[in-house]
């Protein structure tokens, strides 16, 4: 359903309407060599830019506020660095993970890593308690099932969260490397690294495994991996024990690269190729988006 809002100036002399609908964040440089650019994002990447100073459309807080009155609520999440405030919205509904660390400073600000489809600076610093507390609130009202995790579960090198979200319906690669540390790939988001606890295991590798749905792990290998088969391009067999795939790219968005599966030996590498082959047979596979190649 497209839901179009008038996002100029001045309503009554200029019709600027986009698809609020497809938004899913909007940032504002009020100072700096972009001072008073705005961008608009959407699930694809960013969709528009123009300076405010030339154009007839309306200030960034102006165009949330609009959008949030029309039912597509955006949460207000500035980044704060050395003094300064960048102003920032985001669509909860198009979040696929939070993260959030253990406040710090006399202000007890957090440092919050996002998954936004079509936003890809995930991290936002100087969020307030009560900008974290709001998010959560916005969050909750989208209706998702997002899994929480115990913030007790989540201490490693790099300390403990205090909220920690992600949308299993979203998450499309899991990989483990030697070292125990987690990569996750999520629906058109920054990519999400989960550092080992101190003892060297990986205390979220399980959660994220049972959780996810649609993903297909490869037995034999190294270290775990498991990746959605609809978003491999192609793949083939690289050395003894190796087979390297290619992800498809969809249009706009950042390219989130090739993987690899290191397997323990040429057989159980066999049989993955044989495993793969089943899965991509005709009729097996088809894929749910079009991507160019």
């Amino acid at each position: 359903m497209l839901t179009f809002i008038n996002i100029a100036r001045d309503t009554l002399r200029e019709n600027h309407q986009y698809d609020v609908e497809s938004l899913t964040a909007i940032r504002f440089f009020p100072v700096g060599r972009s001072a008073n650019h705005i961008e608009f994002f959407d699930r694809n990447g960013p969709a528009l830019e123009a300076d405010l100073t030339a154009s007839p459309l309306a200030p960034a807080a102006e165009i949330a506020a609009r959008m949030t009155a029309a039912g597509f609520e955006m949460a207000a999440l500035p980044l704060r660095a050395a003094g300064q405030e960048y102003p920032l919205w985001i669509s909860p509904a198009a979040i696929t993970y939070a993260v959030a660390d253990q406040p710090y400073g006399l202000a007890q600000t957090v440092t919050l890593r996002l998954g936004v489809e079509g936003f890809y600076d995930s991290v936002v610093t100087g969020t307030t308690p009560e900008e974290l507390k709001a998010l959560q609130t916005a969050l909750r009202r989208t209706g998702r099932n997002l899994v929480a995790i115990d913030p007790a579960a989540t201490a490693n090198a790099m300390g403990q969260s205090s909220l920690f979200l992600f949308d299993p319906a979203a998450l499309e690669h899991i990989a483990e490397d030697r070292g125990h540390e987690l990569t996750l790939c999520f629906r058109n988001s920054a990519y999400l690294t989960v550092p080992p606890a101190p003892q060297g295991s990986n205390n979220l590798s399980a959660v994220f495994q049972s959780s996810a749905s649609g993903l297909l792990t490869l037995p034999g290998t190294r270290q775990a991996l498991s990746f959605r088969p609809g978003d491999v391009a192609r793949f083939t067999p690289s050395g003894d024990d190796m087979i390297r795939f290619v992800r498809k790219r969809e249009k706009n968005a950042a390219s989130s690269g090739d993987f690899y599966a290191v397997f323990n030996n040429a057989q159980d590498r066999d049989n993955a190729l044989e495993r793969l082959r089943q899965t991509f047979a005709p009729g097996n596979i088809w894929p749910a988006r079009r991507f160019t190649v």
